[in-house]
C-alpha cells in the first residue's frame, strides 16, 4: 500500500513530490507478510533522495525519511499488535564498506518515532549475495535463498514484528527475511519501506 492520506506536508521534498500526485494505494501481496506500507512511489525526486542516502553517506537523511514512514505506519498498521521493529540486515562485510547500514537507521529512527523497541540484532545475513538491483526478477529470490537467520528465535514466538527496508522492488528481500520470522515463530510480520517502486500489475488511482 503507498499511503496517499499520510501527513507529509512538512518539507521541500513533500511540497516537490506532492505535485504530481504520487501519493496512491496500489494491491501487492508478498509471501509470509500481513500487511507492507510506504508512504512514497520510487520515481523522481524521492528516487533521488533515496539514491543520495544509499550512496553519497547521507546517513543523516534517515530521520526525516522515517518521519514519513511513521505517517504511515500510524495511519495504515495497528502499531499497538507489533512488539518491536527491526531491519533487512546488511552482511557484515557491505556493512563496513558503506560505514552504515541504511535499512537498520531507517528503522532505528522509525522504532524511536512510533514508540517502540528496536531490534538491531534480530536478524542476520549469513553470507553476501549478489545486489538484487543488478539480477533479473525470477532470479532475485534464488539469490536470497539461505541468506538470513533469525539470531533469537525465541525473542520473536508468538509476536508480531514491523520489518523495515529502504525500497520495495519485487519483494524478494523482504519476502525471504519475513519467510524466516515466521519459520521461528514470529505470529506476523509487517513491512514498512520508505519507498515502494512500481511493478506489472500494480493499479493507482487516476493515472498517477
Amino acid at each position: 500500500m503507498i499511503c496517499p492520506d499520510c501527513d507529509l506536508q512538512k518539507s521541500r521534498l513533500s511540497d516537490t513530490i506532492n505535485q504530481r500526485g504520487i501519493f496512491a494505494y496500489f494491491g501487492r501481496t508478498l509471501p509470509y507478510v500481513e500487511k507492507d506500507v510506504a508512504p512514497f512511489i520510487y520515481r523522481g525526486e524521492v528516487q533521488r533522495a533515496l539514491g543520495r542516502y544509499k550512496f553519497s553517506g547521507r546517513a543523516g537523511s534517515g530521520r526525516a525519511l522515517a518521519g514519513y514512514m511513521a505517517a504511515c505506519a500510524r495511519a495504515h498498521l495497528s502499531l499497538g499488535d507489533i512488539a518491536a521493529v527491526t531491519a533487512v540486515p546488511m552482511s557484515p562485510q557491505k556493512r563496513r564498506q558503506k560505514g552504515y547500514d541504511h535499512a537498520a537507521v531507517l528503522a532505528r529512527q522509525l522504532a524511536s518515532q512510533l514508540g517502540l523497541p528496536f531490534w538491531g540484532d534480530l536478524l542476520k545475513k549469513i553470507y553476501p549475495t549478489a545486489a538484487q538491483h543488478t539480477l533479473p526478477k525470477l532470479a532475485r529470490s534464488a539469490n536470497l535463498l539461505g541468506a538470513f537467520e533469525v539470531k533469537d528465535p525465541q525473542r520473536v514466538r508468538g509476536r508480531a514484528v514491523l520489518l523495515v527496508d529502504d525500497i520495495l522492488t519485487t519483494g524478494a528481500t523482504a519476502g525471504e527475511c519475513a519467510k524466516m520470522l515466521r519459520v521461528r515463530g514470529c505470529r506476523q510480520v509487517y513491512l514498512c519501506c520508505a519507498a515502494a517502486a512500481l511493478q506489472k500489475g500494480d493499479k493507482l488511482p487516476g493515472g498517477a
